[in-house]
């Protein structure tokens, strides 16, 4: 079961049914968090372009994976949390929507959390990703939750090196091994104000 979370949306992709509900939401405005690209309280104004594919392209999403065994009356194997030690590597698939061959997004960000900082490599569909970007984590509001030894990561992923549908995702253990416990990718498609916020 592969999670995408936009704008208090949220889309279930299970044995190739897509199942989308929306939560109730409170008539509040547009209130952002720091950094001006996360909004977390329900509005209206965030969910004018669901209802249709076509409505949601150019739209800023995350799409996430699913790190809970439970999910409405299903239970099934979550990828997360993933250990990964010194020696083997181990991998995750997330499942992508969107046609970035088509409609390319201006941006697309990995995210993901460690239970402790450590060196480590890590691709996507077995291209290197190398390009950390830490800024990104307080502006996407990615540190909220954090507990103390956690460390939360941003890295810029090259659009080519990711494609619609199941992206596989290696980690390789560096000088000690760690546990992967989430992992979201960003398609960024323009600023806030036109493309939609994050939540």
């Amino acid at each position: 079961m592969i999670l995408l979370k936009k704008k208090k949306a949220y889309f279930f992709e299970y044995y190739g049914v897509v199942v989308a509900f929306i939560l109730i939401l409170s008539c509040t405005p547009v209130h952002l968090d720091d950094g001006g690209r996360v909004c977390r309280i329900n509005t209206p104004k965030l969910l004018q372009e669901l209802g249709l594919l076509e409505t949601l392209k150019y739209r800023d999403k995350i799409y996430c994976l699913n790190d809970s065994p439970w999910g409405y009356g299903m239970i099934h194997q979550p990828q997360l949390p993933l250990s990964v030690d010194r020696i083997n590597s181990e991998k995750v698939e997330i499942f992508i929507g969107d046609d970035t061959r088509k409609i390319v997004p201006e941006e697309v960000i990995l995210f993901f959390r460690l239970n402790h900082s450590v060196d480590f490599q890590i691709s996507i569909n077995g291209n290197n990703i190398n390009d950390e970007i830490s800024d990104y984590v307080l502006l996407y509001d990615k540190a909220r939750g954090l507990s103390e030894y956690e460390r939360e990561y941003a890295f810029s992923v090259p659009v080519e090196s990711i494609r619609q549908g199941n992206n596989t995702v290696p980690f390789f253990g560096g000088d000690s091994s760690f546990v992967v416990k989430r992992l979201e990718i960003a398609l960024k498609y323009g600023e806030a104000e036109t493309h939609g916020y994050f939540s």
